[in-house]
């Protein structure tokens, strides 16, 4: 939801003088706003979100796509889309206590996998939030498949 990617943003220029994480996650969100209308985004997910030892990875979903982007090398962003019609597979697992994890799974016909785990992809504040956007995505990606 573009609410998200705002919010996310938001935060990363708020900080983007005070670590060198924070400036160089706020440069790839710039980046990436080059390429897209932020008005048509359906859900944003930042994997790796305040994990400690792991660099960002922002995917932006869109109606037919997923764009993500990362940084590479400490110096370089790459930006790269995924296109949904190419999706071969997916699937989501999840627990059955209400204060569990949700992992959605995701197969390209290149057999590239990206997995969201909304425990492994943020700290424990964010956690009930990543899983809330791994049901939406399932979601979204039961209607477009």
């Amino acid at each position: 939801m573009k609410s998200d990617y705002v919010e996310i943003k938001g935060y990363f220029d708020g900080h983007r003088y005070s670590d060198n994480k924070s400036r160089k996650y706020s440069n790839m969100l710039c980046k990436i706003e080059e390429f897209i209308d932020v008005n048509t985004i359906k859900l944003f997910y930042p994997k790796n979100l305040f994990v400690d030892h792991k660099e960002l990875e922002a995917y932006v979903v869109f109606e037919d796509k997923i764009l993500r982007g990362r940084i590479l090398q400490d110096t370089n962003i790459e930006i790269t889309t995924l296109k949904l019609k190419n999706l071969t597979d997916f699937k989501c697992e999840c627990t059955c206590n209400p204060e569990g994890f949700h992992r959605l799974t995701l197969k390209f016909e290149n057999d590239e996998i990206i997995v969201f785990d909304s425990l492994e992809d943020t700290n424990d504040s964010w956690s009930h939030k990543f899983e809330n956007q791994i049901k939406e995505l399932f979601k979204l990606l039961i209607k477009s498949y």
